[in-house]
């Protein structure tokens, strides 16, 4: 029974704090192209086809990375990046402050490679931009 419990807590250990895991805990910085300036709000999403995580920007652009807790990163490989939530409602009405190609997985141009060497990532995005 004590050898099963010790399997049991091991198992844990694993599952919410990451030890074990491979994952590869960074942050980085998320910029305007246009002034260098922070994006203050939003979400970075890093994924692939079997895995995402995502960071919550802080009011100085900066982010860390996680996917089961807030800061336990990601296996490495090869990633897309975009960034959801960067915006205000304006009556009822949601304003993206950067360009919508930042937006979607689909339409993004931010990709990075996760190694174990590197442990930060920082991005920019353009300004959203009113097309009449």
């Amino acid at each position: 029974m004590k050898f099963t419990l010790n399997i049991f807590l091991v198992f844990l250990c694993m599952l919410f704090s990451g030890c074990g895991s491979g994952h590869i805990s960074f942050g980085g910085k998320v910029t305007f192209e246009e002034d260098g300036s922070p994006l203050t709000l939003g979400t970075v999403v890093f994924t692939t086809d079997t895995f995402q995580a995502e960071g919550t920007i802080q009011s100085d652009g900066t982010y860390q990375l996680g996917s089961i807790s807030q800061k336990d990163g990601l296996p490495p490989g090869n990633y897309k990046v975009f960034v959801i939530g960067a915006g205000n409602v304006v009556n009822e009405k949601f304003i993206s402050s950067i360009d919508l190609t930042f937006t979607d997985r689909n339409t993004t141009p931010l990709t990075c490679e996760v190694t174990s060497g590197k442990h930060t990532f920082d991005f920019t995005v353009k300004k959203f931009t009113a097309k009449h």
